[in-house]
């Protein structure tokens, strides 16, 4: 968990003043950002590309202006706009173009270094805006269907730890309609449309998740199942839903069977590790985030005199240098003592510190999919894989899928004419609609671990 502890003007502060997870680091963040420009929404959904493919194109960040694009090969990256129709691709380098007709004409053609141009043409859903009702809060929500307006299957995503509207931003409610399968997004509380406070509180997460699988039902009754799907933080909330509301199944993706502590520690863990130290650095690391752990644990109460010592005892390590503030430790090894334990609580929105989603995952009844990334140092799963293993001996419907080779996000670099670039797995979309679909999984490969449950079938 992260947290910006630097000293805030007020003003600023009034702004700012919001904390969300990014897997367990809590960030400081901006109020939430605005949605995307309405002349641009139209431009928003997939395209079937002249070469084969598909592409996905979804708002950025929560800008108003820039976009994303996402290919069925699995390559995604920043559309960076333009005056005009004309966009830039890339994040820093740059490597192409992406210019967009009108949208009564809905085509967009790209054009890249060292690759043929190709032009893609919009594909129609049916899709249908709402407002639900959450324990008295009202919230923005967005489904979507194939063309035809039916769907066996939809599923509820479950955004992470960003404030960023879901409805403009999230791919997934693009790239599964065209499987076949129904997508309903909303924007969290306090975000996008959505009325509230922004929240990281998982049981208020949970419940305005299992509202909006009470307004899928309401929208598609012939729907013969509805299930959740939670990316990063939203792993956390999936499976907590399946307490609130009645599903029939549950996908975590890139998510952990421990707490928002535990994930903070094996981060800082796999920083100094990779930094090249061993042992005898991670027990001293380990005092160090047990400290950090107490504090936030106690809401921010207790514990500040044994983290002041020990930060006092292991400052001048030479390895401390390699523990980032991507996380609360992190940033706390950084603030002054009297700046965190003033704006610590003001920035914590409701953090779940004490959360054990370990006797949820093994108790509630729905089908399970995990979809994690061997290489992932947001949230290294390592002790999540060996839970799950061992709730799989009692747990027949619970399935593991390890993309060797991913980070975070399920998220791979590659590198292109010299520039470093990013995919998920080109086999990603097409493995979660099966399992959706029929339960099954494929066969394993170099890439690709699976660990079935006693439930599930393979070809």
């Amino acid at each position: 968990m992260k947290l910006d502890l630097s000293p805030l003007s007020a003003a600023k502060r009034n702004l700012t003043a919001s904390v969300i997870l990014l897997g367990a680091a809590a960030v400081l963040a901006s109020q939430a950002h605005a949605s995307l420009d309405k002349a641009l929404k139209c431009r928003l959904g997939s395209y079937a590309l002249s070469d084969g493919r598909t592409a996905t194109i979804v708002g950025f960040d929560g800008t108003s202006h820039d976009l994303a694009y996402v290919l069925s090969s699995g390559e995604y990256g920043r559309l960076a706009w333009q005056p005009g129709n004309s966009y830039a691709l890339g994040n820093g380098p740059l490597y192409g173009t992406a210019d967009f007709s009108d949208c009564a004409s809905g085509t967009v053609t790209l054009v890249e270094a060292g690759r043929p141009t190709v032009r893609g043409t919009h594909t129609p859903f049916r899709v249908t805006e709402t407002f639900f009702d959450s324990a008295g809060t009202r919230l923005h929500g967005k489904l979507v269907l194939p063309a035809s307006g039916k769907a066996d299957s939809v599923v509820v995503w479950i955004q992470g730890s960003d404030d960023d509207p879901a409805t403009d931003d999230e791919y997934w409610q693009y790239v599964l309609p065209l499987r076949s399968i129904g997508v309903f997004v909303y924007d969290k509380r306090g975000s996008g449309q959505s009325g509230g406070e922004l929240s990281a509180d998982f049981a208020v997460r949970a419940a305005d998740t299992a509202a909006a699988s009470r307004e899928v039902r309401r929208l598609v009754p012939a729907a013969r199942q509805v299930g959740v799907f939670g990316g990063s933080q939203g792993g956390w909330v999936a499976p907590l839903t399946a307490t609130k509301a009645r599903l029939d199944f549950v996908i975590v993706g890139y998510g952990l069977a421990e707490g928002v502590t535990a994930q903070d520690r094996d981060e800082v863990e796999d920083q100094v590790r990779q930094a090249g130290y061993g042992d005898d650095a991670i027990r001293k690391v380990r005092e160090i985030t047990a400290a950090t752990a107490t504090i936030v644990r106690s809401h921010w109460m207790r514990g500040w005199s044994k983290f002041a010592a020990i930060r006092r005892k292991y400052i001048r390590e030479p390895w401390i240098g390699a523990i980032k503030d991507t996380g609360y430790t992190g940033q706390l090894l950084r603030a002054p003592i009297a700046q965190a334990r003033l704006m610590g609580p003001r920035l914590d929105k409701h953090v779940s510190f004490n959360y054990d989603p370990r006797p949820v995952i093994a108790r509630i009844a729905p089908a399970q999919l995990w979809v994690l990334g061997g290489a992932d140092h947001t949230a290294p799963n390592a002790r999540t894989v060996q839970i799950l293993e061992r709730i799989q001996k009692r747990k027949s419907n619970l399935d593991l899928v390890i993309y060797n080779e991913a980070d975070h996000g399920i998220s791979e670099s590659f590198t292109q004419n010299g520039i470093v670039r990013h995919r998920h797995p080109d086999s990603l979309s097409d493995l979660i609609a099966r399992w959706i679909v029929a339960r099954s999984l494929p066969a394993p490969d170099a890439d690709l671990k699976i660990l079935r449950g006693l439930g599930a079938r393979g070809d």
